[in-house]
């Protein structure tokens, strides 16, 4: 759930975090099954108040997410989101390098796996270029 959070509330995942599943404190496992969670969501202050307003639905979109009632309720916390600045792209690699990685990567048959390991290899690549230089 938490890895696919903008997935599940859409455009509120930019002023909405989820934290953690805070679960009541129960004598037994069928009981804390029935009370559910709290969610607890960080919320950037500036739009606590839409954050709000939006709660009861997106405890909807988490319990139809994970296919139950496991949210009861959302508590939100306060904090001021602040973007990460963007990741220079790893330095270019040896073109024999490229190729060693691609002639490694070229036998997997689905696409998105090949092309993700294929962007690793050049990372793990450009980075041991990186140490080499030092």
């Amino acid at each position: 759930m938490f890895a696919r959070w903008p997935e599940i509330v859409g455009a509120a995942a930019d002023y909405l975090r989820p934290v953690e599943f805070q679960w009541p404190k129960a004598r037994t496992a069928k009981r804390q099954e029935a009370d559910g969670a709290t969610l607890l969501v960080a919320v950037d202050s500036a739009r606590a108040l839409e954050g709000q307003f939006a709660a009861d639905r997106i405890v909807a979109a988490v319990n139809a997410h994970l296919g139950w009632k496991c949210v009861r309720a959302i508590a939100f916390r306060q904090e001021r989101f602040t973007r990460a600045a963007a990741k220079a792209p790893p330095p270019p690699i040896d073109r024999r390098d490229a190729e060693r990685i691609d002639d490694a990567v070229k036998t997997i048959d689905d696409e998105e796996l090949r092309e993700t390991l294929f962007r690793l290899g050049v990372a793990v690549a450009a980075r041991a270029h990186q140490r080499d230089e030092k």
